[in-house]
């Protein structure tokens, strides 16, 4: 079965900041003193209320704009933000302040070009602004520019080393621009800096499970979900990490953790399905994948082994599932050969010969396949269309085991027994832990009245395996048997 693949996350911490000094200029209407006093009061709402009404009465008052969109962006309404700041700019009113947070409007309503343009000349009039760097670095981020947002989130760093959301996004923008070692040095930082920051933490994780380092990525995220056990993104990433260290129970606990903060989301629910289908567990599996079917009713995998998962936890609707499976995706192998099989399984001969032509349809070079369908010529006495097909198995995949012991099965079945025991002597060859090809060879040794190398046969297969009983009861006929036994046959 093909393992899942995992989404990835990153965890963002970005920091807005809009800024204006809260005093009152000279000449000012009545009205912002009142909403710079109420703002003061923690009355955010009337301050708007005062400013927006303020600014309305007196349509060249600048200061009133500048003050309701601040608040407004105190609120997180950019969108509403805008308008104001906009028509103070127009009124010519400047300052580092007015056009950060005019550049902050512009973030907030996804335009990112305008943004810069005004963050930077807020950076002309007021240089190394920490807070206006971040959200250049933010606005350049979202444009994917990573080199720009890098220099712009250095400038940030450098200005103000102890901040540790700065250094966070530092470390987004570094790998972003491909410097993952850098990054990583950055998000080690800002956990230092900020011991209690769960998402500084869950991206040195990610990162460092980037890099294959998953005792560090373990411990990175283990700090990040015992900060916050509802970082969905530190949950997911601990379970594919627990994957990569060979921990499937472990994995399983954290994609329950993930699938419990986001029931919505495909991945865990997806992966949770795998892991209980590897475990045996199939009515869980079959669970997991409905709650992903639900999710993405299309999703092809998921219903291939939705199916499987059903069939093998004895409900009967597990074959009905894997016929919609083939039927969405007719080429589609692994739902090909998971209704083969269980055809196969449930003794349908007719329904598993033409499921297992169909899978050889796709994938002509499939031993497996091949074997399979080989296997039930042989169990219909079809022995010489069964040679053909071991024959061809063995053809597609040389180092098959199964392949050559299907042929040898076939020869000794059509009385061919030097070619046989050939055969048998290439399987063993193939692998040298199969007891039943020892067994079949010394059945064909035993029809030559070789009883010697016969009997050497009979008790390597039970040395190999003891339960073998077929080779117990050959061994214990031939000891018993006298000069005029008739062979085995």
């Amino acid at each position: 079965m093909k393992m899942f693949t995992l989404s990835a996350h990153r965890a963002t911490v970005f920091a807005f900041f809009a800024v204006f000094l809260l005093v009152t200029a000279v000449g000012a209407f009545a009205g912002v003193e009142e909403g710079i006093a109420l703002y003061k009061q923690g009355k955010v709402d009337e301050a708007i209320a005062e400013m927006r009404k303020t600014a309305e009465a007196n349509p060249k008052d600048a200061v009133s704009r500048r003050w309701l969109g601040f608040y407004l962006l105190k609120q997180n309404k950019p969108d509403q933000a805008l308008a104001p700041l906009q028509e103070a700019r127009a009124l010519n009113a400047d300052g580092a302040d007015l056009r950060n947070n005019l550049g902050m409007a512009y973030l907030g309503v996804n335009d990112y070009q305008k943004a810069i343009v005004e963050i930077q000349a807020a950076l002309e009039i007021r240089k190394d602004w920490p807070e206006a760097l971040d959200n250049l670095g933010f606005a350049y981020l979202q444009l994917k520019d990573y080199t720009k947002a890098a220099d712009a989130y250095g400038k940030a760093v450098a200005a103000a080393p102890g901040n540790a959301a700065l250094r966070n996004n530092l470390g987004l923008a570094l790998q972003g621009a491909g410097k993952l070692d850098d990054a990583i040095i950055q998000w080690r930082k800002a956990v230092e800096l900020a011991p209690k920051n769960s998402d500084a933490a869950t991206n040195l994780g990610l990162a460092l499970k980037n890099k294959k380092d998953y005792a560090g990525a373990r411990a990175a995220l283990d700090k990040a979900i015992s900060i916050d056990p509802d970082n969905y993104t530190a949950q997911l990433a601990m379970a594919d990490t627990m994957i990569a260290l060979g921990k499937e129970a472990d994995a399983i606990k954290y994609y329950e953790a993930a699938f419990k903060l986001k029931p919505t989301e495909f991945t865990p629910a997806f992966n949770l399905g795998v892991l209980y289908l590897r475990q045996s567990k199939f009515a869980q599996s079959a669970a997991k994948f409905s709650s992903a079917l639900e999710i993405k009713p299309d999703d092809l995998e998921a219903m291939t082994y939705k199916g499987w998962a059903l069939y093998k936890s004895g409900n009967g609707e597990g074959i009905d599932v894997m016929k919609q499976a083939v039927e969405k995706g007719p080429r589609y192998t692994t739902a090909l050969v998971n209704l083969a099989t269980a055809y196969t399984q449930t003794g349908k001969k007719t329904e598993a010969t033409q499921a297992w032509e169909a899978v050889l349809d796709v994938a002509p070079n499939n031993a497996a396949a091949i074997v399979n369908l080989a296997n039930l010529y042989y169990g219909d006495e079809k022995f010489d269309k069964a040679l053909e097909q071991y024959q061809a198995a063995a053809k597609a995949d040389p180092k098959s085991a199964p392949a050559q012991f299907g042929v040898a099965a076939c020869l000794a079945k059509l009385d061919r027994g030097k070619e046989a025991i050939e055969a048998y002597n290439k399987t063993i060859q193939l692998d040298p832990n199969m007891a039943s090809a020892y067994n079949n060879l010394a059945v064909e040794y035993e029809k030559q009245k070789n009883i010697a190398k016969a009997k050497e046969l009979y008790q390597k297969a039970l040395k190999i395996d003891p339960t073998n009983s077929e080779a117990t009861r050959n061994l214990k006929r031939l000891k018993e048997s006298t000069s005029n036994t008739k062979p085995a046959t």
